[in-house]
């Protein structure tokens, strides 16, 4: 049954993945459709929010106009643009898609929910439970009554409430404030798109709130999260217990501020965003284990190939961690890398390439362009492409299999920390110099032990059977912590960055792109830096739409 329906798949996979390769592009050596169209989606949608005045009505309608034009010539690729025009074409694409969603959560705004000085009451249900730079415990709490989802941030302790409950509770709150200082992280842009109406702190404990029929589903999920984590926190105690339910599903409450700020300072800060690290080893991990079951299976292994039975079930298990991990920026690229890289395995074609990396930054610049002001989206995509690059290149170690591993997660800890070490001075406005040291210490202890007891602990609660992997997988963040601990305690661990002017972060952005992306001599102009003190004279790097 499975070979007859894999005749009928496998044809059409086939013809979907080579339009996706798409054709070269009439300019010579310039790379590939997709490559260019993802370019100028992300830079357009950057002009977007960095340019300090509104956009006029007719420029929006042209660009919508370009936009379904090159939409249209991409998914036909029936036309052979130069890579100039494209990029041009696709550039006012990403203003047009930065205008369209900034439309889109304006009415989130639109609501008569009272933002008074004054103690307001506030009613609807957690969303998430985290912590503030302090330490305290906050709660994301999304309104009831409002037909969009609007939320509102407070300090509280939940009680004996967790995600998924609906709650009331008195608070004094203030619409979301400006940056600190001039330049420096907007809150309010990244509120703006979440739908955060508000923030301030309780000043009564949290009440249990009337029954609610509204977000069923994503109720359901957030208290799907919470009670996976309570799971995981009830067999780990501590930091431990903390870490292993943030790498599960997303939820950083647990950890404490101290432990989370050893973690970044070592350098290990990465391994708390579920990003494509997690989602290659997970579904690295199913894949081979349902192969190698298959294997096993002498009538099933003859008549088909056992590598897409198993695609089928790594497809179907970064699903399932997609939604448990609360679908962040890197994981929602991570999920799509893998589901295109499962399909080209199905398909029986290469399954990473550039044009992989280009279709997802496409897919997520459409669904939030508003993501490539962000940290984790540029860190995200830049950490990817330089592996890949690194990849093409790289015939790998030689000798033993656990050699090789050894060396791979050497490089690969090598290349994501170069790539990402310029937007992290640049956001962050400091560097882990020993970073290198920590991942190679700790990566092959999280990548070998951690992670695959993770997965096995989440596929064994259901018959609650996780008390085993949960506790070896404790072992493992144990070690990871007192190399975290040991790196983060030597001299100099922390270098603080002045902070530079957003204009000089774009013209690295661009020579980065172009030293990772581009062939033979644009490479080398990528690696130029200008020499003088470029200034960007339209002063923060990105503007915030509610102010329009």
């Amino acid at each position: 049954m499975f070979a007859a329906a894999d005749r009928r798949v496998s044809p059409w996979l086939d013809w979907l993945l080579r339009q996706l390769d798409g054709p070269r592009l009439q300019s010579g050596r310039g790379g590939n459709i997709a490559l260019g169209f993802a370019g100028g989606l992300i830079l357009g949608a950057a002009v977007f929010f960095a340019w300090p005045s509104d956009p006029t009505a007719p420029a929006v309608i042209i660009a919508g106009l370009l936009f379904a034009l090159g939409l249209a010539a991409f998914l036909l690729l029936q036309f052979r643009l130069s890579a100039g025009l494209l990029i041009g074409v696709v550039l006012i694409c990403g203003l047009g898609l930065g205008f369209a969603r900034s439309e889109m959560r304006t009415g989130a705004f639109d609501h008569d929910f009272e933002i008074s000085t004054r103690a307001v009451s506030v009613s609807g249900w957690i969303e998430a439970v985290d912590r503030a730079g302090n330490g305290r415990p906050r709660l994301l709490i999304r309104l009831a009554g409002h037909e969009a989802a609007i939320r509102v941030r407070v300090l509280a302790q939940a009680g004996e409430f967790g995600p998924g409950d609906s709650v009331t509770l008195n608070a004094v709150i203030e619409a979301p404030r400006r940056a600190a200082v001039p330049g420096g992280f907007d809150s309010r842009f990244f509120f703006y798109f979440r739908g955060v109406v508000a923030t301030g702190y309780a000043v009564t404990p949290v009440r249990a709130g009337q029954a609610l029929d509204q977000d069923r589903w994503a109720r359901s999920i957030a208290s799907l999260r919470a009670d996976i984590s309570q799971r995981v926190t009830a067999q780990l105690e501590g930091r431990q217990g903390a870490l292993a339910a943030a790498l599960l599903t997303g939820q950083r409450g647990y950890l404490t501020a101290d432990d989370q700020e050893v973690l970044r300072a070592s350098g290990l800060g990465h391994i708390l965003a579920i990003s494509g690290l997690h989602m290659a080893l997970l579904a690295g991990g199913v894949f081979v284990f349902v192969r190698w079951l298959s294997a096993l299976i002498s009538p099933w292994a003859r008549r088909g190939d056992t590598s897409r039975p198993a695609a089928i079930a790594a497809l179907l298990a970064a699903t399932v961690y997609l939604v448990l991990s609360g679908g962040a920026i890197p994981t929602q690229r991570a999920y799509i890398m893998a589901v295109i890289a499962l399909l080209a395995v199905i398909a029986n074609r290469r399954p990473v390439s550039r044009h992989t990396l280009a279709l997802a930054a496409i897919a997520v610049v459409l669904i939030q362009p508003e993501a490539v002001m962000g940290a984790g989206f540029l860190m995200s995509f830049a950490a990817v492409a330089a592996l890949i690059v690194v990849a093409e290149r790289w015939p790998g170690g030689g000798g033993g299999r656990l050699r090789q591993a050894l060396s791979g997660l050497s490089m690969t800890s090598l290349v994501a920390g170069t790539a990402t070490a310029g937007v992290a001075a640049f956001h962050f406005h400091r560097l882990a110099q020993f970073g290198l040291l920590a991942n190679l210490l700790a990566m092959p202890v999280f990548s070998f032990l951690v992670m695959p007891l993770g997965i096995a602990a989440l596929i064994l609660m259901p018959f609650g059977l996780e008390a085993l992997p949960l506790w070896l997988m404790g072992q493992g963040i144990g070690l990871v912590f007192a190399i975290a601990d040991a790196v983060a305690g030597l001299p100099g661990a922390i270098t603080p960055v002045p902070a530079a002017p957003a204009g000089v972060f774009a013209l690295y952005a661009g020579g980065f792109a172009l030293a990772v992306l581009g062939q033979s001599g644009v490479r080398l102009a990528g690696l130029a830096w200008p020499g003088w003190d470029w200034q960007w004279p339209y002063g923060p790097p990105c503007r915030n739409p509610i102010s329009w």
